[in-house]
């Protein structure tokens, strides 16, 4: 301990480092933000309703990383304590963790978190380190998957209660792959929204992202209005897609995020040892994952369930929130373990309309003509059976070999 400048006291103890594969079961103590310098942590309380509350945190995973974290509940009372299991609905509440994907952020879950925030969830949305408001190293080495991946362990194992729900889009799909590996016992299911296929994780090769920085610097306006415009649906408005900022990082991170994507563990092997349930949902308009590569994962997760929804593309979440909402309140409603059945004060999504129609819950959720989904009667839900003039060896032989990089 020793005196910082105003005479107040300053910790010399350094930050917590977690490991991917070890849980570390001391949680960094929680602080308010009355002398912020000098803490890991700064808090802000408000209350959006009577009876619901939210609380923002900026939490140091390590030294020069800050991650921003809302956390939302029915009450004050839920709110984070010194320790979760100090929380007097620790053993009742159902959380629902939200991981956005590159250049988004925890606004982007906004019509999901006010969604079931209202249907009686517990809700934390998380900023990826160099978006939104959580910190951004100019280092290169800071946006590595595994760098990553170490803060969403800590988050989790911060937050968490007895019954945790991850969601994923894109790029924060794997993130909670990882975390129902890494956290089995802990994920009651899980969500992944344009996660692509069951492969390794790798950089694209001679892409604009593998320039020297001077050049994507002066090429990065045109590379994120192409991706921009390839994120979102034909018939998607333009008011919808101004709705919340997406792709709205710097050259250096965006650079940086998607050259340091590499995860050579998850690969279909992986995939294929995941024990909890999970829901894939799909935007059939999707360009930058094939619904080839959607099916290959339900295909490789046992018991898993694909939702197709129509006229919606990658960014499907701000495209049909209101049809992404149903079929996700309608997985955790399959059972009474992550079922809150809260009617009261149902909230709306505010929406332009523009011919969304989402696929059918289940049974037979994805148009027939391309394939068809079991009902459950005799074999797993998921196992999806497709009509292909290649048999599955030869396109187990097509897939073998393949990587992504997600957005």
């Amino acid at each position: 301990m020793n005196r910082g400048k105003n005479g107040k006291t300053v910790s010399n103890k350094s930050p917590q480092k977690y490991k991917i594969g070890s849980r570390n079961s001391v949680r960094p103590s929680l602080t308010d933000d009355t002398e912020l310098e000098n803490k890991n942590v700064s808090e802000h309380l408000f209350f959006s309703q009577a009876s619901k509350a939210k609380k923002s945190y900026v939490i140091n995973t390590s030294e020069y990383r800050k991650i921003h974290v809302h956390h939302y509940a029915q009450h004050a009372s839920d709110l984070y304590s010194e320790t979760c299991e100090m929380s007097a609905n620790y053993n009742t509440a159902i959380v629902l963790f939200f991981i956005h994907g590159v250049g988004g952020s925890a606004d982007m879950w906004h019509p999901q978190t006010q969604y079931f925030l209202y249907q009686g969830y517990e809700i934390i949305s998380i900023d990826l380190l160099g978006h939104g408001l959580s910190s951004k190293p100019h280092n290169y080495k800071s946006y590595q998957f595994i760098e990553l991946a170490n803060d969403v362990l800590i988050i989790f194992d911060r937050f968490a209660k007895k019954k945790n729900v991850v969601i994923g889009h894109s790029y924060g799909s794997s993130f909670c792959t990882l975390l129902a590996k890494e956290r089995s016992s802990s994920i009651s299911k899980m969500v992944l929204i344009s996660g692509g296929g069951p492969t390794t994780l790798m950089p694209e090769k001679c892409s604009a992202f593998c320039l020297p920085y001077p050049m994507f610097y002066m090429l990065a306006p045109g590379v994120v209005k192409a991706f921009r415009r390839m994120a979102f649906h034909v018939k998607t408005h333009e008011e919808i897609k101004n709705k919340i900022t997406t792709f709205g990082l710097s050259p250096f991170t965006l650079k940086a995020i998607m050259q340091g994507q590499h995860w050579g563990e998850s690969d279909e092997e992986f995939h294929a040892d995941l024990v909890v349930p999970v829901l894939l949902i799909y935007g059939r308009g999707d360009q930058f994952v094939t619904l080839d590569e959607e099916i290959w994962m339900n295909e490789t997760i046992y018991g898993s369930q694909l939702e197709v929804i129509e006229n919606a593309g990658h960014m499907v979440t701000i495209e049909a929130p209101q049809a992404v909402n149903n079929v996700i309140h309608a997985f955790l409603n399959r059972d009474a373990s992550t079922s809150c059945n809260n009617t009261d004060n149902e909230p709306t999504v505010n929406s332009i309309p523009f011919d969304n129609k989402p696929a059918p819950m289940f049974p037979g959720n994805v148009t027939p003509d391309r394939f068809i989904e079991s009902n459950g009667n005799d074999t797993p839900r998921g196992s999806c059976k497709m009509e292909r003039s290649t048999s599955r060896m030869s396109q187990k032989s097509i897939r073998s070999g393949r990587r992504k990089t997600l957005y």
